[in-house]
């Protein structure tokens, strides 16, 4: 399950200011809170479809943020 999590959250991450416009505010944020991941709000898919994954972790399904968020850092 901290797998498939951390994937989702790095799609998030990557995905997050992914919509073709050079709209000003995907630009990367000065603000950092020690041991948290800044997450921006847009589109992702979480979950997988694999049986290799326990079923608390399928179907994938395709969710949407309103808003940024922090999110606590395992690095």
């Amino acid at each position: 399950m901290k797998q498939a999590l951390n994937i989702s959250i790095l799609a998030l991450s990557l995905l997050a200011c992914n919509n073709g416009t050079s709209d000003s505010s995907c630009e990367a944020s000065t603000e950092y809170i020690e041991g948290m991941l800044l997450v921006h709000s847009g589109t992702a898919t979480l979950g997988s479809n694999e049986s290799k994954y326990n079923a608390s972790e399928r179907p994938a399904m395709k969710v949407h943020l309103d808003y940024d968020f922090f999110f606590p850092s395992t690095k």
